[in-house]
């Protein structure tokens, strides 16, 4: 049967339609059961799955927030807590993928082992997340940590490309301060000094930075 709205019929024509179709389901009980059957499964089979979802999402809520809580409060050099939680952010992100905090937990699972030392580690789940979340709100810090990696790694080309490109991806985020001042040591290292100073110049005056440029200006 076609779809009629009822503002496209009049009076008699509306009479018409209600009236065959009543004769349609008489003739047809058989496909109207069928078909009744059908949609009775598929609201049961939505409640069941909106039921698990629902738990899935509360069960990852609060594992996350244990998590972020234990993560907090770990202090760099104790390896234990780190372990634990990142232990909780890779069940998170294997488990519960679809939800938002998945996306944090590949974050902070970078996190985990960039503190735990497991560098690599640390790099690829970093390059995973921006790969996967661009325009997320921790995108900023993902490429400051990859340049931070790179840097202790003394391969300080790939710091600089990774600082730069967090400039220009994300240059109202609050990393670029961070960025100046790791693009400075960088090309200090490298013995670009005319654009040491123009980094730690940005930021020596007016930044959350401005004690460590000038530290690095002294130095040059």
């Amino acid at each position: 049967m076609s779809h009629i709205k009822k503002h496209d019929l009049k009076k008699d024509e509306l009479a018409l339609w209600i009236h065959d179709s009543i004769e349609y389901v008489k003739k047809n009980p058989t496909k109207i059961q069928t078909y009744g059957g059908i949609a009775a499964g598929v609201v049961i089979g939505g409640i069941i799955l909106w039921s698990a979802v629902s738990t899935s999402i509360n069960n990852v809520r609060k594992q996350f927030s244990q998590a972020q809580v234990a993560y907090q409060q770990c202090v760099p050099g104790e390896k234990e807590g780190y372990i634990k939680a990142k232990d909780v952010f890779s069940s998170i992100i294997n488990k519960y993928g679809f939800t938002k905090e998945a996306k944090f937990a590949r974050f902070y699972k970078g996190a985990c082992c960039y503190y735990l030392g497991q560098l690599d580690d640390a790099k690829a789940c970093f390059e995973e997340f921006l790969e996967k979340y661009p325009k997320h709100t921790l995108s900023p810090a993902a490429y400051c940590r990859i340049g931070n990696i790179y840097e202790q790694k003394k391969e300080f080309k790939k710091a600089i490309d990774s600082y730069e490109m967090l400039s220009k991806k994300y240059p109202q985020s609050f990393e670029v301060q961070e960025a100046s001042l790791s693009l400075g040591r960088c090309y200090q290292k490298t013995g670009n000094v005319l654009q040491a100073k123009k980094m730690y110049g940005k930021i020596a005056t007016n930044s959350g930075w401005a004690d460590e440029a000038r530290f690095w200006w002294k130095n040059l």
